[in-house]
């Protein structure tokens, strides 16, 4: 797993960033959905917003869960 410093690096710096990700073992997966779809994921995995390439307007609500480990 690369290291955050070697990965700002990269995202940082203008080339193929899909075959430079590639390189530190990271992926690009883009996601999409319809109305009504719900995406579960990691506050920690590296996430962007996307180009709307049609003329309707996308909006998305978010909540975030913290885990607070068991209850005593």
């Amino acid at each position: 797993m690369p290291t955050s410093s070697r990965l700002r690096e990269v995202l940082k710096t203008p080339g193929d960033l899909k075959s430079d990700l590639h390189q530190l073992g990271i992926e690009i997966i883009a996601m999409s959905g319809r109305a009504g779809d719900v995406f579960l994921m990691d506050l920690r995995v590296l996430h962007t917003p996307s180009v709307n390439s049609t003329k309707n307007v996308r909006m998305m609500a978010t909540k975030r869960f913290f885990f607070q480990g068991p209850s005593r």
